[in-house]
């Protein structure tokens, strides 16, 4: 029986839908809850949707890593892992500064 093998756009596509679609949400909430009563939870609810969508690329990049590597495909999980590395190392120079 020949092996199944999982098609990597399917899980990246799924990934980015949903983050964009959390991160419009939170922001929509926190926007909502600031215009009806400013709080301070209602900017920590407006930032957690900003940061996650900051962080959806990242999730994107490991949900391909993974695909990749659970399809045998050594070139492009190397690749999604140097791309990582990179979004890794200017995050951490980026908090530095």
């Amino acid at each position: 029986m020949p092996e199944q093998k999982c098609d990597p756009n399917s899980y990246i596509r799924t990934v980015l839908l949903a983050g964009v679609i959390c991160s419009i949400a939170l922001m929509l909430s926190g926007l909502l809850m600031y215009a009806a009563n400013f709080t301070p939870a209602s900017l920590m609810v407006l930032n957690a949707g900003i940061a996650l969508l900051i962080a959806t690329p990242v999730i994107r990049v490991i949900t391909a890593m993974v695909a990749f590597s659970m399809n045998r495909e050594r070139t492009y999980a190397l690749l999604s892992a140097l791309v990582l590395a990179v979004l890794t190392v200017s995050f951490v120079i980026g908090v530095r500064t």
